[in-house]
This record gives structure tokens, sequence and C-alpha cells, in this order.
């Protein structure tokens, strides 16, 4: 069942982002800096790597192939007009698409403070790490960001094909 967003929408979409955490928000870039472990900088190979021996270059296939967030609503909840590439929502669909779950305009203001657009909903709100830094910082409960991370879940997984 996919329920739309309350009102009409305009056809406002962005193109779809290839971008970092750090290059889609600001925001999450520094918060990211400021919990980020220290790393070695040395490459390591990874054996998740269909071509590992083959691969000059080692790329961790597990980073680039979608995950899949569970658990998940059953109930589809889109911005009216909109389809399930969140990437693509503009800041109006975003803000429709969160009143449809936490009913509070004073914490959806918070929340679009941040800047928040579609390709940064992963980040802010499925991401593990990144999404609890985020809900921290802007307030939320550990209810309403579990209830916005299982209904943008189940976008998403449909989105990218592992419903």
């Amino acid at each position: 069942m996919i329920i739309p967003a309350e009102s009409p929408i305009s056809s406002l979409s962005s193109p779809m982002s290839q971008l970092t955490l750090r290059e889609q928000s600001p925001v999450l870039a520094r918060l990211l800096d400021e919990y980020e472990e220290p790393q070695s900088n040395s490459l390591v190979e990874s054996s998740t790597s269909p071509n590992f021996q083959d691969d000059p270059s080692p790329v961790d296939w597990e980073v680039c192939r979608p995950v899949k967030i569970e658990p998940t609503v059953e109930t589809i909840v889109l911005p009216r007009g909109q389809g399930f590439d969140y990437n693509r929502w503009s800041e109006s669909d975003i803000r429709k698409f969160l009143f449809c779950l936490i009913r509070s305009k004073s914490i959806i203001d918070v929340i679009m403070s941040h800047e928040v657009t579609g390709s940064s909903l992963f980040s802010c709100f499925l991401h593990e790490e990144t999404s609890e830094v985020f809900r921290r910082m802007v307030g939320l409960t550990e209810g309403q960001a579990l209830k916005i991370r299982m209904t943008l879940g189940r976008v998403h997984n449909v989105l990218y094909g592992l419903d």
C-alpha cells in the first residue's frame, strides 16, 4: 500500500548524487570529524572483491552495494507526486514525508535547519553511525528516529530492489 503525503508538491528535483557522506552535508562532515577514530593510511586489500587477485585497486564491494534496511514497516509513505527515489526529493517533499511520521513542525524545522536534502536522507536516517549522531544533534527521540528509519528504510529497500 502506498500512502502519499497530504498535499501536492512542486516537482523540484535534483540529480541523483554519488557524493560521500562528507560532501552531502557540512554538518555531517563536522560530526564525522568529531566522532571518527583515527585510521591508518595503509591500503588494506578487501577479500570481498569478486576479482580479489586480479583487481589492481582493491574495492570493498560491500560499501558499493546498497544495504538492506531492517526492520521496516509494511506501509509505504511517499510525498505526493514523488517516486521511490528519495535522493531526488525536494525540501518540500522531505518536510511532508517527515510530517506524516512525527507531526511536530518544530522538530521538522530543526531537522531542516541542517540543510537536509534528498541525497543526505540516507546519512541522516538510515546509516547506522551517522544517523545516531544526527538523531542526537537534532533532538529526536529514539522512537521518532526509529519510525523515520523504518518508513524510509522501506522506501530505500523498494528503490534498490532489496525487498
